[in-house]
């Protein structure tokens, strides 16, 4: 179980969180699709994950949200269709602050 944020982290915005996450990703080595730039691809998959990141044979779906962000219904509905997918090489990660990012990137040996 984690620790709850402290109140301050409240006033991070999701932007921030994706900045800092794609800062990471492309500092080690990863392509990243920011898809939430996007609007028609958007529309055209209700609840894609804010990015898409991959390196090598690993892709990475990552939703971002400020710390206590929640997911919408259709962000629901997209992860629980991949969820079944998952494995080695296809993750789904949900991501409030670029240090959580940065610890499941070490968990998995991506960092």
């Amino acid at each position: 179980m984690t620790e709850p944020k402290p109140k301050e982290q409240y006033n991070v915005k999701e932007s921030d969180v994706q900045a800092a996450c794609v800062e990471l990703l492309e500092t080690i080595g990863f392509e990243v699709l920011a898809t939430s730039q996007d609007r028609a691809m958007r529309r055209h998959v209700k609840g894609l994950t804010d990015l898409i990141a991959w390196r090598h044979n690993v892709t990475l779906f990552i939703e971002c949200k400020r710390p206590g962000g929640k997911l919408r219904k259709s962000q629901k509905e997209f992860r629980d269709r991949m969820l079944p997918h998952i494995g080695l090489n296809l993750h789904w990660w949900l991501i409030d602050d670029v240090e959580t990012l940065t610890h499941v990137l070490q968990l998995y040996n991506l960092l």
